[in-house]
């Protein structure tokens, strides 16, 4: 299948194009690293952290930054 057919079908199929699949999938990855570890996002598969920040910003209206520190407070005990 030459690239062109694929970028058509899995567009037709899912929806969005591989890009946007491939971004929000490391954009899952970097939101568990924020949650879950002291680690930089860059370890989610992101090559260039201002890329990273502006995908993140763009889907989860946060930089990266709060969203780490939201996930810190909603981990406190009660």
């Amino acid at each position: 299948m030459s690239r062109p057919t694929f970028a058509r079908q899995f567009k037709k199929h899912s929806g969005r194009t591989f890009s946007e699949f491939l971004d929000r999938l490391k954009l899952e990855a970097a939101c568990r690293e924020l949650d879950q570890s002291e680690r930089c996002i860059l370890a989610s598969g992101f090559t260039r952290e201002s890329f990273c920040n502006r995908i993140f910003r763009r889907l989860m209206r946060c930089s990266p930054s709060p969203f780490r520190a939201k996930c810190r407070r909603n981990k406190r005990p009660q």
